[in-house]
């Protein structure tokens, strides 16, 4: 597992409880985990500081935050080449 993919993971386990945090994978469906809208506000306002990105409007979307590995690559588009 990669650096960013490990970040977005250690973040996402901040927003949900301790048993579901140590279950989680890469491929997990975050919204089963109990990150409805309203925690995902602060979810994504969280992986926007720790990650040093911004996510514009258009990507503001349930598809864009289903699982860590879906939001990893998202970053990794935003951050660009390099």
């Amino acid at each position: 597992m990669d650096d960013l993919l490990r970040a977005v993971l250690d973040i996402a386990a901040r927003h949900v409880d301790a048993e579901r945090a140590s279950a989680m994978g890469p491929d997990t469906d975050l919204s089963a985990l109990g990150l409805a809208s309203l925690e995902m506000v602060g979810f994504i306002l969280d992986l926007e500081r720790g990650l040093a990105v911004q996510f514009p409007a258009d990507l503001i979307d349930p598809a864009t935050f289903r699982d860590a590995r879906t939001i990893a690559g998202h970053v990794r588009a935003l951050r660009g080449p390099g």
